[in-house]
């Protein structure tokens, strides 16, 4: 049973908020505790890399993630996905109704 007591991101050094602690269900099955949403960033990278085989992995807390990504083209799926007014299709953006600070066009 792995129990995590505090998770700190790898970016800003904060610790994450912790929303419960773990506990026992009245059937003994056991739920870890919760914390505040994170981002977990992990690849082995293979051959042809100067990293061949190493494993490099990051906790990245919701801000950070924000900062970050911001001018990374990321696919965001799932079904509460929640599109920007001018989001028109997978990183294509509506150019005369885009913010300022918003995604450009590659």
């Amino acid at each position: 049973m792995l129990v995590t007591d505090k998770v700190i991101c790898d970016c800003c050094d904060k610790e994450l908020e912790k929303l419960n602690d773990e506990s026992f269900n009245s059937y003994g099955n056991f739920f870890p505790a919760w914390f505040r949403e994170y981002f977990v960033l992990k690849t082995t990278w293979g051959y042809n890399s100067y990293k061949d085989m190493d494993t490099h992995e990051a906790v990245i807390c919701e801000s950070c993630y924000d900062r970050l990504f911001k001018d990374v083209k990321i696919r965001i799926t799932g079904p509460y996905v929640q599109k920007p007014p001018n989001y028109v299709g997978p990183w294509v953006y509506d150019e005369a109704n885009s913010p300022e600070d918003g995604p450009e066009e590659a």
